[in-house]
């Protein structure tokens, strides 16, 4: 794995700060596919030094990803998520932009926890000289925004009506309470995959496993039945929904 730092500049003048990573396949081709990620709440600690987001970006990377993550910006408090979309749009445009990453004509925005509902909210600008085909990939996403006072944070849009995504709460998760998760059940590009008895902020290695194996899957083309994980220890774990 090959990773190094980068700095990104906004059209404000200003400096993002974010971290490469580099499949071994890219270094004598170029690749093709690339992730985005954003991390969970920056102004409560959350950057992309996040284990969970760090997990994602090794696993995304060793499947022959380009993956980028990044630091919102750290200026007060944005409780709109106007700055952080920008930040992500920025990121985007860079990494679809750079020299040598022309070929890049699939692409997957994904977030954890607040960086979900960021990803959610975003697309990339239209490059006119290339189609780029989009999927979303939101882990632990908040869906009960006015009960815990985040009623200006962005929206999460409805991108599964139109891009292939892939979701994934703790049956557990404040934020996500199971009955808001099974109504999204049933969509036609939606994949939703439960983490039994875990929370919000997935700190327990098997927890941990269980999504980077329903990821995997999701990656590699599973849908429906085949995005469960196998193993004694994962064995609850589910795909509740998923596309046809």
């Amino acid at each position: 794995m090959v990773t190094r730092t980068v700095k990104i500049e906004t059209v404000k003048q200003e400096t993002i700060r974010a971290r490469l990573y580099t499949p071994p396949s890219s270094s004598t081709s170029s690749p093709y596919k690339a992730v985005v990620l954003a991390h969970p709440y920056h102004h409560y600690g959350g950057n992309y030094n996040n284990h969970v987001v760090c997990s994602l970006a090794t696993l995304l990377e060793s499947l022959g990803y380009l993956v980028i993550t990044f630091n919102f910006r750290r200026r007060k408090a944005s409780w709109s998520g106007h700055t952080e979309m920008e930040d992500m749009r920025c990121t985007i445009d860079w990494l679809l932009h750079r020299p040598g990453h022309e070929a890049v004509s699939e692409l997957i925005i994904g977030g954890y926890s607040y960086g979900a509902l960021v990803a959610s909210a975003v697309s990339p600008h239209p490059i006119s000289d290339r189609d780029i085909r989009l999927s979303y990939l939101l882990i632990s996403m908040p869906l009960l925004l006015s009960k815990y006072y985040l009623w200006m944070f962005p929206k999460p849009r409805r991108v599964y009506k139109v891009h292939r995504t892939l979701a994934i709460w703790g049956s557990e998760d404040e934020f996500a309470p199971m009955h808001r998760v099974k109504r999204k059940s049933g969509r036609a590009k939606l994949h939703v995959a439960v983490l039994d008895s875990c929370p919000h902020f997935i700190e327990d290695d098997d927890h941990k496993a269980a999504m980077l194996e329903f990821i995997a899957r999701w990656v590699d083309g599973a849908e429906g039945d085949d995005l469960r994980t196998t193993g004694d220890r994962r064995e609850s774990n589910t795909a509740i929904s998923a596309a046809a």
